[in-house]
């Protein structure tokens, strides 16, 4: 598992750089600091940007299949970025105050600005796909955009549970059916 974490994690690493790359701003500063690229006034860091596990694992079973893991990178990046995003709310909804051993995006920058930085995220992994040459990009961006929403319908009865137990009584309409 280590080779196949070691032969992917550079092009990855390179393919989100170009996505979330570009002109310092306030908004790709908290962007590549949440992701582990950078610190928090925006500067590239060398930390651990994690194991990329999901995105080589999409990447090893394109090449599995005789693929061309080349023109999956997009797709492998977009499978990354969706669920670093959900931690970005998920901080918010937990009011967790550090993630992989510093402060939260919400910690740091707050709520409002979290928010806008975990929308940023939602986008950069949706357009990671825009101008792919994958061969179904539409039901693949179909299958992401389904795989989102499977993870807000786990997503929100726990905070459901959380807001209920901080106020001591469920809301009526906190838990939307799946």
């Amino acid at each position: 598992m280590h080779d196949l974490l070691a032969r992917y994690r550079e092009p990855i690493l390179q393919e989100i750089d170009r996505l979330v790359g570009g002109p310092p701003s306030p908004l790709l500063t908290m962007c590549r600091y949440h992701l582990g690229l950078a610190d928090d006034l925006g500067r590239p860091i060398n930390g651990s940007p994690g194991k990329m596990l999901r995105s080589a694992l999409c990447l090893a079973m394109c090449e599995g299949l005789g693929g061309d893991g080349r023109q999956c990178l997009p797709a492998a990046v977009s499978v990354e970025l969706i669920p670093r995003t959900s931690l970005v709310f998920d901080d918010i909804q937990d009011d967790s105050p550090v993630r992989n051993g510093r402060p939260t995006v919400q910690a740091r920058w707050g709520d409002g600005q979290a928010v806008n930085a975990g929308l940023a995220l939602s986008s950069y992994s949706r357009l990671s796909l825009v101008g792919s040459k994958v061969a179904d990009r539409a039901r693949i961006q179909g299958h992401l955009e389904q795989a989102v929403l499977d993870l807000c319908r786990c997503s929100a009865p726990a905070s459901a549970w959380r807001c209920a137990r901080a106020w001591a009584a469920p809301p009526a309409s906190a838990c939307p059916p799946p």
